[in-house]
């Protein structure tokens, strides 16, 4: 009889941690397949495509970190590598939307000089792609990164520490998003 209740308690046990792991996998496939790291990836790809069709080289437009900047719910400006410049990066912030029959102009920067191109996009399919990912009409900073990347991780820490309240990244390895 104790033999019984040993079995009855070992395989309640192994049903409990069976549901566990079946709600774990469930939860992460809804985290990985939501909207709103769809909408980070469905960005990234635009991004990296209107950077070739406009002759950013192919090894800048899916270089990394690659940070978006949006601001009053559109893109204002791209910057691609590692720039640790407060100033350049109040700059950049502060830039507006360049804006002409539909379509958004927005420079290229690969260091904190000038624009290295720019990238047009249709001004809807922008705010479109947009409207998951940035709340609010304020400046925000969009990081795509690698985990593996050391670049990355140093600007996430420059931006974590500088702008931590406006900065999101994205994590292209693991499709994760960190706010």
């Amino acid at each position: 009889m104790k033999k019984a209740r040993v079995k009855k308690k070992r395989k309640a046990r192994l049903i409990v941690i069976s549901l566990i792991g079946v709600i774990a996998i469930v939860a992460a496939t809804l985290i990985l397949l939501s909207p709103h790291n769809n909408a980070y990836k469905a960005l990234w790809e635009t991004l990296v495509e209107a950077e070739i069709s406009a002759g950013v080289p192919f090894n800048l437009a899916y270089g990394v970190p690659h940070i978006v900047i949006a601001n009053n719910n559109t893109v204002t400006a791209i910057v691609i590598g590692e720039i640790a410049n407060k100033t350049f990066w109040n700059y950049v912030l502060s830039l507006q939307a360049k804006k002409s029959n539909g379509v958004i102009q927005i420079p290229v920067y690969a260091d904190a000089g000038q624009p290295i191109n720019y990238v047009s996009i249709n001004e809807s399919k922008l705010n479109e792609l947009l409207k998951n990912i940035v709340a609010g009409n304020g400046p925000h900073i969009i990081m795509y990164g690698l985990t593996t990347c050391p670049h990355c991780h140093n600007m996430y820490t420059f931006f974590k520490q500088n702008y931590a309240s406006i900065f999101t990244v994205y994590w292209l390895d693991t499709n994760k998003v960190e706010y």
